[in-house]
């Protein structure tokens, strides 16, 4: 967790900032692809449910508990470090609208039966996105668990461009639409 003027950022020892906080503006999300990804919320524009898998600092569950008081979250992260963080340096809110669940995300969908409005796939760790959560049979389980007219929201980096090009065509093979946000040149593609 480091503190650069206004903005704390969470990094898992390298340079790439896995999430930040603005620390006079906290309503506002910092960073371009977190933004991006709330673009769902033109095909969802009042979630009930959603489930999340990645929590970073927790902006994106943290932004849509500030804004949207009807919606209940459920946070699936692997590294327990990572959701004390959220907790304890980024305000993550205690909530009864919002459970956070220390799990492998591969197999919590395996068993999680629920219906969701929208999904946030984020899972990262040091070396980039989780390659077991970004495959054809994850993609499967997580449209099932779609609510009609459901939107799945993917995080890929656009620098990687053989995993991009993987998760493209698993997608198109698993949906009947794909929409793509580039972010910027060589980052992130929602």
């Amino acid at each position: 967790v480091i503190d650069r003027g206004t903005q704390r950022e969470l990094r898992f020892g390298n340079h790439i900032t896995q999430s930040a906080r603005s620390l006079t503006a906290p309503d506002v999300l910092v960073l371009d692809y977190t933004r991006a990804m709330m673009a769902a919320l033109l095909f969802v524009p009042k979630p009930e449910h959603v489930l999340h898998f990645g929590l970073g600092g927790g902006s994106l569950p943290d932004c849509l508990h500030r804004h949207l008081p009807d919606v209940h979250q459920r946070v699936v992260e692997l590294n327990p470090g990572v959701v004390e963080v959220a907790f304890r340096y980024f305000d993550l809110p205690i909530s009864p609208r919002l459970d956070v669940i220390n799990r492998d995300g591969a197999d919590f969908i395996r068993e999680d039966h629920h219906s969701y409005s929208l999904i946030f796939l984020d899972a990262y760790h040091a070396n980039g996105a989780a390659p077991h959560m970004n495959t054809g049979t994850v993609f499967r389980l997580l449209r099932d668990r779609l609510e009609l007219n459901g939107w799945l929201v993917v995080n890929a980096w656009g620098s990687q461009r053989e995993m991009l090009a993987e998760v493209r065509s698993s997608l198109r093979a698993t949906f009947e639409q794909l929409h793509m946000l580039s972010v910027r040149s060589e980052s992130n593609v929602i």
